[in-house]
């Protein structure tokens, strides 16, 4: 579904393909045509649902951290969705450590607060 904020279809363009051409982790790109002056463009626009996405991804992320400061500090350092997988009783496995990372107990404590306050919407 495309969002008006791009302006509406039929009057801007002669055609838009609504397969992207390419696509990554919150956007995607799409071939069109201007209607004004034939002028063939591409236009990137945010992939769908991207936003319910980051917040299961930040919800994910809030749970790795949490269970980060109950170890040692090494972490994983490449957590993309690739990399980390759902067991069949539903927990959280990661894959893949071919980089990972050390934090101190300071760092850890620093981070977790911060994902905390940026999952809470109080930035302030």
């Amino acid at each position: 579904m495309i969002d008006n904020k791009i302006g509406n279809i039929d009057d801007i363009y002669e055609s838009f393909d609504m397969q992207p051409i390419v696509a990554a982790s919150i956007g995607q790109v799409h071939l069109a045509t201007l209607k004004l002056t034939g002028e063939k463009v591409v236009v990137k626009i945010l992939r769908p649902n991207v936003k319910q996405k980051m917040t299961v991804d930040l919800d994910l992320l809030i749970q790795f951290v949490s269970w980060l400061s109950e170890m040692i500090g090494i972490f994983h350092a490449d957590p993309h969705p690739g990399n980390i997988m759902l067991t069949i009783d539903g927990e959280v496995a990661l894959i893949d450590f071919g980089s990972v990372g050390y934090l101190s107990d300071d760092e850890r404590d620093r981070m977790l607060r911060f994902l905390v306050i940026y999952s809470n919407n109080d930035t302030k």
